[in-house]
């Protein structure tokens, strides 16, 4: 196997030099949850907390405010989080049609 890349002394302090404070705070910040799409393959599964009429989301909702003030995490997502986990495991991309359709 060959090494790539700067094999000289000069190449290699120009390659650290070009990298030197890369990624910033902010460029860490802004790029966290690139890889993150659907959540199937992260290690927990974060459901936004219960807020009525606080998500775009909510008019869409037929659990109502005063029952989902009652719920710890917002219902609507937490089954659609649920469906998308089953249709990724059933390999079942149709299944996902009913529930994007609200989107």
């Amino acid at each position: 196997m060959c090494a790539t890349g700067p094999r000289t002394p000069e190449g290699k302090r120009r390659s650290a030099e070009n990298l030197e404070g890369y990624p910033t705070a902010e460029q860490r910040l802004r790029t966290r949850y690139n890889g993150l799409k659907t959540g199937l393959h992260a290690r927990t599964i974060s459901v936004l907390p219960a807020n009525p009429g606080m998500y775009p989301i909510c008019n869409q909702c037929d659990v109502g405010a005063e029952a989902c003030a009652q719920e710890e995490h917002c219902m609507l997502l937490l089954a659609r989080t649920w469906s998308t986990m089953q249709a990724y495991e059933k390999g079942d991309a149709k299944a996902l049609l009913a529930h994007n359709a609200k989107l």
